[in-house]
């Protein structure tokens, strides 16, 4: 037994279409200001880089027992290598979107990709219950 097709499925379709490629849109555009990098080791803020303003390879090495190499380039970090036990931060890969966070636990090192907009920053208090 065929299904036939009829012209509302094909307008259906299209519209399921569009409605994902508008926030498909909308949601890249929001994350496209990434601007700064912070790296930081059991919450003490170690470097704070504007990514706009690194143009080649600058690799930040050593920052624990670890002997991490954290990698910025093209407006993206990562973690290239540690000698921790998991590797977690290493399989995280690149992070290029304000929010994204790499994260090295036996290390304590924090490679977070801040956005242009510090007033209302995560990291602040939202709201106080009693």
């Amino acid at each position: 037994m065929k299904i036939k097709l009829k012209p509302g499925d094909f307008v259906i379709v299209a519209l399921i279409i569009s409605v994902a490629l508008i926030c498909t849109a909308l949601f890249t555009q929001k994350h496209a200001n990434a601007s700064r990098v912070v790296i930081s080791k059991d919450g003490e803020i170690l470097y704070d880089i504007n990514l706009k303003e690194v143009h080649d390879r600058t690799d930040i090495r050593n920052l624990s027992e670890y002997n991490e190499l954290i990698v910025i380039e093209d407006g993206k970090v990562r973690f290239e290598s540690s000698d921790c036990p998991d590797q977690v931060c290493v399989r995280t890969g690149w992070i290029s979107k304000p929010g994204q966070t790499a994260v090295c636990l036996p290390a304590g090192i924090i490679v977070k990709i801040v956005g242009e907009n510090t007033e209302n920053n995560s990291d602040d208090i939202d709201i106080i219950l009693r």
